[in-house]
C-alpha cells in the first residue's frame, strides 16, 4: 500500500522539501529489499540507487518510486516541476524522450 498525500501531511517538511535519504531507505527496507535487491531488480548499479537519494538521478529515481509506490516528484517536489517534469536537464532529456516513446527508454551502449 502506497502513502497518500495525506499521510504525509504530518511531515509537512517532506511535502516541500522531499523525503530524507534515510527514510527512503527505511521504506524500501520496510517493503522487504534492500538497496542492492532494488538495483539488481532494476537492472541499475547500486550506486546509481544510492546517488538518486542524494541528487537528482532519472534512472534511480525511476526504480525507487514504483517499489515505494509513490511518484519521483512526490519523494522529491523541489526535483520536479508541478506537472513531474524533471527540472535537472539530463533528468528532463530522458523523461521527454521515456514519454516520445511511450514509456520505454533504452539504455546508451558503451562504445
Amino acid at each position: 500500500m502506497g502513502l497518500s498525500l495525506d499521510a504525509l501531511s504530518s511531515h509537512g517538511s517532506r511535502l516541500s522539501k522531499g523525503w530524507h535519504p534515510e527514510d527512503v531507505k527505511a521504506a524500501i527496507r520496510k517493503k522487504g529489499k534492500t538497496l542492492k535487491q532494488l538495483a539488481q531488480d532494476s537492472d541499475l548499479s547500486a550506486s546509481s540507487i544510492k546517488s538518486a537519494l542524494r541528487r537528482p538521478l532519472y534512472c534511480g529515481a525511476q526504480a525507487l518510486a514504483p517499489l515505494l509506490q509513490l511518484e519521483p516528484r512526490v519523494l522529491w517536489p523541489a526535483r520536479y516541476d508541478d506537472d513531474g517534469t524533471p527540472r535537472h536537464p539530463h533528468a528532463r532529456k530522458r523523461h521527454l524522450r521515456k514519454l516520445a516513446t511511450g514509456g520505454h527508454v533504452e539504455k546508451r551502449s558503451v562504445a
